[in-house]
């Protein structure tokens, strides 16, 4: 906390930021329910747009989705590329992009058209320093994450792709 003004200092809110993505995302490795809803704004407050193509306009929409899925799939492997983080005063956002794998968990089944190997996808978190009840407490109210364009597509304006501009992934 700063000392001149009783507020955690920028480092100290990013630092909350970064953990708040951090839970979220491992929370996705076994679509563990009660640590993901922790992460995200209470009640009708957060908004997601998922990497299934639908919107869930609520907490409670995403722990259903995850109840009904989380019986199939976890989302145990992944690598986070290129984050970036910005806070300014009381919202602050989280942008990134993640080469993931789901696995299907013992009688369960991959969605529809999942690829059964790594895929990397696009995904960006706002934050505020607002629980949904307007307590002071760093929570994500929007959530979107879609599908990369395929790795060996030619970015257009440019004469390069995921694959020339990353040689290492």
């Amino acid at each position: 906390m700063s000392a001149v003004t009783d507020r955690p200092t920028i480092e100290e809110d990013i630092a909350e930021v970064r953990r708040i993505h951090d839970e979220w995302w491992a929370a996705n490795t076994d679509l563990d329910i009660p640590r993901m809803r922790a992460c995200f704004a209470s009640g009708d407050k957060f908004l997601q747009y998922n990497l299934n193509g639908h919107v869930y306009r609520s907490l409670d929409e995403l722990t259903q989705l995850w109840g009904v899925i989380g019986k199939d799939y976890g989302l145990p492997q992944l690598d986070i590329i290129d984050m970036r983080i910005e806070v300014r005063g009381d919202m602050a956002w989280v942008a990134h992009e993640a080469l993931i794998r789901r696995v299907a968990k013992p009688g369960g089944q991959l969605p529809p058209g999942t690829p059964d190997k790594w895929f990397r996808v696009r995904e960006t978190e706002v934050l505020m320093r607002d629980d949904g009840a307007g307590n002071p407490v760093w929570k994500i109210w929007h959530h979107h994450c879609s599908m990369h364009a395929p790795d060996d597509e030619i970015r257009r304006g440019f004469q390069d792709s995921v694959l020339t501009r990353n040689k290492a992934r």
